[in-house]
């Protein structure tokens, strides 16, 4: 049981270290040496507890502030004042120096972020563009037809094809449904070619059983092949380098059909070897012959049909980089969270950061000097503090 737990200690162990080589650096941030999330009510009550002590030592009166004539420099401060602002941009630096390690450390996954997002906008564009061009094909078509009907098309205003839009993605079938389908579409197949093939292969002397396994493929052939063409035809609209597929495919479904047209004869030469059968069922040698290829065809379309129902090539790139970027953006996510948890990915949200430490540092200083005034309670020294507040320096924005 040690030796078991043991090693499945070490596969979680190897598992998070290939997590961590996938996602990069996702160790947790240090403890800053001067929290910025350290609330206003933390900071005032401790500033009220030190400017009471600090007036209580009898070390401050009415002149160590440098009186009215002296500038609004922050030598005459008292010191815990002057750390408070020290502290101050210290939080303020921490803030933005936690900003900058959690993005250099996750900025692989945010660029590959932005690089899908900016497929995204391409594929948009291209299927924009798919629309202005069927909205252009279909203007000349209206276009013809009124002329045909004698309509003086000169004088009708044209549509502004610019505001052709792509409506947006189509839903298609999804891979479990189309898999099941051409599974039936196969099963469907196999009776037919068994019918034909287990006639003329089964019990044949010095001949193995073939006829399942003939059945089988040819069932297979006639109904991934159409598949297949179909989705090489719908997929050959993304690039301009293969146009020729189509020849290809035309090339494809001369064998097909004629393998069709072959396995329909034979079933018709079947029923043709047994009259007295086709006269209980009122058939002739042809109509069995229809029926058979009918029914391939029929599979065959279906398959082809299949193959075509997809999204435009364009829409599936869209689709795809859109399902990247949302990925990546969750991992993104969860690695600043995980290195920083107050991470934040908006400028503004900083901005917003930094001046709420910056006031809440202020709110200490006015409590501390407020409670030195209350608690010495001299007119001159209270006139005194009030003069210094007045003063404070700005430069570090507490004003």
């Amino acid at each position: 049981m040690n030796l078991l737990r043991r090693l499945a200690e070490r596969l979680r162990a190897a598992l998070a270290a290939l997590r961590g080589l996938e996602t990069g650096i996702v160790t947790p941030l240090p403890p800053p040496l001067v929290d910025p999330r350290t609330s206003t009510a933390s900071l005032v009550s401790r500033a009220e507890a030190r400017g009471v002590a600090d007036a209580g030592t009898g070390m401050l009166n009415s002149w160590s502030f440098g009186g009215p004539e002296v500038p609004g420099a922050d030598a005459p401060d008292p010191g815990y004042v002057r750390i408070l602002r020290q502290e101050c941009e210290v939080a303020v630096a921490t803030l933005r120096e936690q900003q900058a390690i959690t993005e250099s450390r996750a900025v692989h996954v945010r660029r590959w972020r932005d690089e899908a997002d900016d497929l995204m906008g391409e594929a948009r564009a291209r299927m924009r563009g798919v629309a202005v061009r069927e909205a252009e094909l279909e203007a000349r078509t209206v276009r013809r037809r009124q002329r045909r009907a004698g309509v003086d098309v000169a004088d009708l205003p044209a549509a502004p094809l610019e505001d052709a839009l792509w409506e947006g993605e189509t839903r298609t079938l999804g891979p479990h449904w189309r898999l099941l389908i051409l599974l039936g579409l196969i099963a469907a197949e196999i009776p037919v070619q068994l019918a034909v093939y287990g006639y003329f292969l089964t019990g044949v002397p010095g001949v193995p059983d073939l006829a399942l396994p003939l059945a089988l493929s040819t069932s297979l052939l006639l109904v991934l092949g159409p598949h297949v063409a179909a989705l090489l035809l719908r997929t050959r609209q993304a690039t301009g380098g293969e146009r020729r597929l189509g020849l290809a495919v035309l090339a494809l479904a001369a064998p097909w059909l004629l393998v069709a047209a072959l396995l329909g004869l034979l079933r018709g030469v079947i029923f043709e070897a047994d009259p007295a059968r086709l006269e209980r069922l009122h058939l002739t040698p042809a109509t069995v012959v229809v029926m058979f290829v009918a029914v391939l065809l029929v599979i065959g379309v279906m398959a082809f049909m299949l193959g075509l129902s997809r999204r435009h090539p364009f829409q599936e790139a869209y689709v795809r980089q859109r399902g990247r970027r949302n990925r990546l953006d969750s991992m993104w996510s969860a690695m600043a969270q995980r290195i920083h948890p107050a991470y934040q990915e908006s400028e503004a949200h900083l901005a917003e950061q930094e001046r709420s430490v910056r006031a809440s540092y202020a709110a200490a200083e006015e409590a501390y000097f407020a409670a030195l005034a209350r608690t010495v309670g001299d007119p001159a020294f209270t006139e005194a503090v009030q003069q210094r507040r007045g003063r404070r320096p700005t430069d570090g924005g507490l004003a």
